[in-house]
Formats: C-alpha cells, structure tokens, sequence
C-alpha cells in the first residue's frame, strides 16, 4: 500500500506523480487510512518509465517490514484449490498441474479427515477441532470427484463418497425427509 507522498520520496515528484496518476493512489487512498493500493487501470503510455519505476517501488518494498503470513489451511479453499488446478491441468496441458492437485488433495484427506469427519483447518500440520461446514464438503468433494474424473483413480471417488456421506449425515434433517417434507426450515417464534 502506497500514499501519494511516499511514491514522491521513493520516485521523485515528477516520477511520484506520474505513479500516483498511473496506480491511481490518491490522497484519500482507496483502502484503509488513507493508503492506497497499487491497480493499473490502463496501460501506461511509457513502458521503459513504467519498467524502472516499477523495479525502484518493488526494492522500496521489500526494504519494508512484511506482514504476517497466514498459514492455515482451509479445507474450502484447498477444495477449490483441488478443482482449479485439475482443470487447468487439462486445458493448458500442463500435467505439473495435475500432479500438484493430487499432492494437495492427499494432503486435505489425509490430515482433515479424522475420525471419518471432516475438519475445517489445520496450521502448521496440526489439524484444528472444529468441524467442517457445508462449503468445506462441497468444495473438497467437488475437486476430488475432478480427480477422480481425470484419473479413473477410484480412490478419489471413494473420498469424494465418504465426504458427501458425512455431509449428508451432519447437514440433512433426516426426520423431515422420511416425512416427504420438502419445504425449508424456518425458525418458530
């Protein structure tokens, strides 16, 4: 996050301006406390400028202290993760692709499946003791049903089914589906 004023001190006035303009970062900031955030709505019309200017921010920023690292591992997000990285595998051709979806897969099943339930996180390979949510199930047997896909692996399918059973378990009111009732829930006054 930049201010008008530091892109001056690291760039110059002339240069601090012409990035301000440029990244539009602007004095009320477009982010917290008057900060801005670097964006590039449009190409800049002096490319070699642009290519220096940008190397001297990058050096100013790494002389800066670096925030904190979030390092905990969501079992949605590693879910999305899991698909994403599988599909591309097969759109750009890229198998390096694949193989890191099946890595991070192996990895979700086996640290956030305990007990066959599914956990939410984990950090520094410990999983957490919360449970999964409904996103963290759909999400993971989403990209490990795209292994399975991809690679007639039936493992992948077994995880996927085991995933799903358990959702079905935790997020289905059973007694109103044996009762054929398929209108939602809604909370009694």
């Amino acid at each position: 996050m930049w201010t008008p004023a530091q892109l001056r001190e690291v760039l110059g006035d002339d240069d601090g301006r012409w990035a301000a303009k440029l990244f539009n970062v602007t004095d009320a900031g477009t982010f917290e406390h008057g900060n801005s955030v670097l964006q590039l709505p449009a190409d800049p019309e002096d490319p070699a400028r642009f290519d220096r200017l940008r190397t001297a921010l990058r050096a100013a920023r790494l002389a800066r202290p670096q925030p904190g690292r979030d390092d905990k591992v969501v079992t949605a997000w590693n879910g999305l993760a899991i698909t994403a990285l599988a599909e591309a595998s097969v759109a750009l051709q890229k198998p390096e692709f694949l193989d890191a979806a099946t890595l991070c897969a192996r990895s979700i099943v086996d640290l956030h499946v305990v007990n066959g339930r599914l956990r939410r996180a984990s950090l520094g390979g410990r999983v957490g003791d919360s449970t999964a949510i409904l996103e963290d199930h759909a999400t993971l047997a989403t990209g490990l049903l795209t292994l399975y896909q991809l690679t007639g692996d039936a493992s992948w399918l077994g995880a996927a089914t085991g995933v799903l059973d358990v959702a079905l378990d935790h997020f289905v009111d059973r007694e109103r589906e044996a009762a054929g009732s398929t209108a939602p829930t809604t909370p009694s006054s």
